[in-house]
Formats: structure tokens, sequence, C-alpha cells
């Protein structure tokens, strides 16, 4: 990853610690840099939600199951996750019955 690219990151990441006792959904434009021009924002974006998924904040976990970009991969991840919301949450959105 270029050097833009991981201070991108670390501000989503930041983002995601600094919700103030509540949990706020990683957000990742399409129009963001440094993902504008990068045909491969989707593998971008889903491997940082996959990587976010081992965080040790809760508050950063609960972010990542209701992203849009966790794939299956991560929240096959959440389904073993400590927290029982968190579990829930991935689990029905791997079924498909709550996609957000």
């Amino acid at each position: 990853m270029k050097n833009f690219e991981m201070v991108w990151v670390r501000q989503m990441i930041s983002k995601a610690e600094g919700g103030n006792g509540k949990y706020e959904k990683l957000t990742m434009d399409l129009n963001d840099p440094p993902f504008a021009k990068d045909i491969s924002f989707m593998e971008n974006a889903e491997k940082l939600m996959e990587t976010l998924a081992f965080s040790t904040d809760a508050n950063v976990r609960k972010a990542v199951v209701h992203s849009k970009y966790a794939n299956c991969k991560t929240l096959s991840i959440l389904l073993n996750d400590p927290e029982r919301n968190i579990k829930e949450i991935a689990k029905r959105r791997l079924s498909g019955v709550n996609n957000m």
C-alpha cells in the first residue's frame, strides 16, 4: 500500500474508534481518495474490513459487521466474535436475512 493510502486507512480506523461510546459505520465514498481511480477499490475495501474484523476494540468490529464492504470472509470471521450481538448480525448478514 502506498503512503497516502496508509494515511487514508488510518483516518478510517480513527473515525471508527472515535464514536463517543457509539459505533460508527465505516463508510468509504467511491469518490474518496486514494481509491477514486483504483480499479481494485472493492478488493482494497474488503481487505481493510477483513483486517479490522480482528480489532481488539468491539466498536471497530461493530462498525465492520455493518459495513457494506464486509464480505463473506469478513462476516465468517465475525461469527466467532466474543460479542453476542456482533455474532448475531454477522449470522443474519451471511444468511441474507439482514444485509445491513
